[in-house]
């Protein structure tokens, strides 16, 4: 899995965002989803049957991590905040070399960084695994919380510093569906505590309401290839770990 830089240079740079914008995506014309899973979001976040919970756990790292480094890539040339925050919320927590933690580091600096542990650890077998014999650590979950926190994070910003950016692209939709995919599977498996989530509480619940809307009244889209493309993932890999262990015995 290739990771693309961040924070390229770039010589046509817009305006940029170095003080929290106002609330911009609370405003009712800006709560909008993706009608492809409008209503299906909690069905498409369950742990799906005969599922093992640290394959489902890793899968969604990976297919999180490929959507938020999506966001980040819309505003990478626009970012020049000085800190990681959103709202009152600042965002502290990562360390030098020797185990220090960083303060008042930038923006670009903390999402860089962070995106670029984060992609190391999904490639580390000792941490992901994906060969046949190899068994996810003691330490899986606290990695996965950690993981899910700092995306949470990195949207969180993206919403307080450049959502107006977002508006004007015509992306917020995009950031709003993977935003609450993101609320509806950490509260599903106790990823994050309620208190982590506050700095967009009020989101969180103008957007759950409109989902359930959607969900009384569910658009006529196909969305089951959406759940079932990474469920196939995991069950692929079930499959081979199975006929390896035939042919070993």
């Amino acid at each position: 899995m290739a990771l693309s830089s961040f924070f390229g240079s770039s010589k046509k740079l817009a305006t940029v965002n170095t003080t929290p914008e106002e609330k911009l995506f609370l405003e009712p014309d800006t709560l909008q989803l993706y009608m492809a899973v409008a209503g299906q979001l909690p069905r498409l976040t369950k742990l799906p049957p005969q599922c093992d919970m640290h394959e489902w756990l890793a899968t969604n790292s990976l297919s999180f991590f490929n959507h938020v480094n999506v966001q980040v890539g819309a505003i990478s040339a626009l970012c020049s905040c000085g800190s990681m925050t959103a709202g009152k919320e600042t965002f502290e927590w990562l360390e030098d070399k020797k185990g220090k933690k960083l303060t008042k580091t930038p923006a670009k600096q903390f999402i860089d960084t962070s995106l670029s542990q984060i992609h190391k650890q999904l490639e580390d077998e000792t941490i992901f695994p994906t060969k046949f014999g190899l068994e996810f650590p003691p330490e899986f979950g606290a990695v996965v919380k950690k993981i899910f926190r700092t995306y949470f994070a990195i949207l969180a910003h993206i919403y307080y510093h450049h959502f107006k950016s977002m508006l004007r692209l015509s992306l917020h939709e995009g950031l709003n569906t993977l935003f609450l995919h993101l609320v509806y599977f950490v509260q599903e498996f106790s990823l994050m505590e309620q208190r982590e989530l506050q700095c967009l509480d009020e989101l969180i619940s103008k957007l759950c309401e409109i989902d359930k809307e959607y969900t009384k009244n569910p658009p006529k889209v196909e969305t089951d290839g959406l759940l079932s493309a990474a469920q196939s993932k995991i069950e692929t890999k079930q499959k081979s770990n199975s006929l390896a262990a035939e042919s070993k015995t």
